[in-house]
């Protein structure tokens, strides 16, 4: 097993340090994993052994930025670590920090870059992804990409800016493939809602959008044989705001085909 490191990056604005798993074989893959409000990387990367030690994965090394510390409006301007300022907590109708979304998204694509740069691993190559704040952010960068992606992950999470997708997605931004994991009982990022709004952005994008009965397992032939393009929604049962095994073993099966070592 290779022991997680802490690396200072040299992005536009300073983005803080990441916690890098190495990859334990050969790396010809990188997943960049964003944390979600008030969390950071030295807190969540340790809870995600299941993915970065997955035996599927040996190839793959993962990234965890930390967001810089700021006031956020609706926390009444108490500080934490955050990617963009939060004015309010109703993610579907608030207005948003969109010049603090395009700097955290400006921050994702420089660590794309310094993968292909510093490490030889291309675009196509890069999944990134991430937990509520850290999957808007994952996704704002996906449809503003000018590079191919391998794809992009939201773990109960959202789209900012979702009603200027058609102004701003790129040709390869609608090419990504979409995981989207999302807890039936999420009451913060409500289940229901962006189980719609998820299909509305399919829909925007123009790609087919796939909803697994959440009662079957997911199997790596079936993605194989069908083909993994398009938004796939996986709802889990029981689950509220976080993430829990079954979704990181759905996860870590969508990557290992998405990215299947070379």
């Amino acid at each position: 097993m290779s022991n997680p490191r802490w690396i200072h990056t040299e992005p536009s604005d300073s983005l803080p340090q990441c916690l890098v798993y190495p990859a334990r074989s050969r790396h010809t893959a990188t997943v960049i994993f964003l944390h979600g409000l008030g969390d950071s990387a030295r807190e969540l990367g340790p809870e995600l052994k299941l993915l970065h030690q997955h035996p599927d994965l040996l190839h793959v090394k993962f990234v965890f930025p930390t967001a810089p510390t700021m006031p956020i409006t609706a926390m009444e301007g108490n500080k934490m670590p955050s990617w963009y300022d939060c004015y309010a907590f109703d993610h579907a109708n608030r207005t948003e920090d969109e010049i603090g979304l395009y700097q955290a998204a400006s921050w994702i694509h420089d660590l794309i870059n310094e993968e292909e740069r510093d490490h030889g691993i291309p675009s196509n190559r890069v999944i990134i992804g991430g937990l509520s704040q850290g999957g808007s952010v994952s996704m704002l960068t996906a449809l503003t990409t000018k590079k191919p992606l391998a794809g992009v992950y939201l773990l109960s999470s959202y789209v900012p800016l979702r009603k200027k997708t058609a102004e701003i997605v790129t040709e390869f931004g609608k090419q990504a493939p979409i995981f989207w994991g999302h807890g039936m009982e999420d009451r913060q990022v409500d289940f229901s809602v962006w189980k719609e709004l998820a299909e509305v952005l399919a829909g925007q994008l123009e790609i087919p959008f796939i909803s697994p009965d959440p009662s079957v397992k997911m199997k790596r032939d079936e993605l194989e044989e069908n083909g993994i393009a398009g938004l796939r929604f996986y709802s889990y049962e029981d689950l509220p705001h976080w993430f829990n095994q079954k979704e990181l073993e759905d996860l870590a099966i969508w990557i290992s085909v998405l990215v299947e070592d070379k």
